[in-house]
């Protein structure tokens, strides 16, 4: 089973992988573009089940490009990951539509719902799997490893790829 990351840059997505493959020396830092590589680790709880983090996605053009096609083969199911703060899922709700296209299975992240009042309405992007966390407070983490685990796990090995 393999897990794709994705979103819009500074979501937390790769405070999501760090946490998820209890993985600590990828860089968090509130300045866009900070995670510039792609990375892979087994989740923590089942290490049959890989997790990728992606940088963060800055328009649809950059969202299928050739090295990542050749990943989104190997992928099982999205998890796309989306700012509680944030007001406009316009972008958001077009890049969720492009994912579709592979006919794969999509979960939402609302990340940074740091008082967690999972008040967010999004019903317009489609989405029945959404999940309201808080990195920074570790507020939703185990109800969402929760949900991960509850997938079969294929007999993988950790197959790194080059995502130059």
């Amino acid at each position: 089973m393999n897990f794709l990351i994705l979103g819009m840059p500074n979501v937390g997505k790769t405070s999501i992988y760090n946490i998820l493959s209890d993985n600590s020396y990828n860089i968090t830092h509130p300045t866009i573009g900070t995670t510039r590589d792609w990375h892979v680790s087994p989740l923590k709880s089942n290490s049959n089940i890989n997790v990728y983090d992606t940088p963060g996605i800055i328009n649809q053009k950059n969202l299928i490009t050739k090295s990542v096609s050749n990943i989104i083969r190997k992928i099982d199911i999205f998890v796309y990951v989306i700012d509680y703060k944030d007001e406009n899922y316009f972008i958001d709700k077009e890049l969720i539509n492009e994912l579709r296209k592979f006919n794969k299975e999509i979960l939402v992240i609302i990340n940074k719902d740091d008082n967690f009042k999972q008040d967010k309405k999004i019903d317009n992007l489609g989405i029945k799997n959404i999940f309201f966390i808080s990195c920074s407070h570790n507020l939703g983490i185990d109800g969402f490893l929760n949900i991960l685990s509850k997938y079969e796990a294929k007999d993988n090995k950790l197959i790194n790829y080059d995502f130059s």
